[in-house]
């Protein structure tokens, strides 16, 4: 969770701070987001980058399923999650 928020505030600094990309930790064991588990197709914590409309609905999104295996090398980590948010953004921007 900390190397993918410090990605998006490192790298992606200026989008963030224009609002075209946002960070949220969600906790799923909270029943408000227990949604979030179906909706994403997950099965547990993990990484998502989702496109979100304005009133607050997913309109498409993608789970990043390397980051645990990623998870013991940070920098290999930061590349993979630089990798997969260009080319989200690229695809979807």
């Amino acid at each position: 969770e900390s190397t993918a928020h410090s990605v998006l505030e490192k790298d992606f600094a200026e989008l963030m701070k224009s609002g075209k990309i946002s960070w949220k930790a969600v906790n799923y064991d909270e029943k408000e987001n227990e949604h979030y588990l179906k909706e994403l197709g997950l099965t547990g914590s993990g990484v998502v980058i989702a496109r979100v409309t304005p009133d607050g609905k997913i309109s498409g999104h993608k789970v990043l399923q390397d980051v645990w295996r990623l998870a013991r090398s940070e920098e290999r980590m930061r590349s993979y999650l630089l990798e997969e948010i260009k080319s989200y953004l690229g695809q979807h921007g």
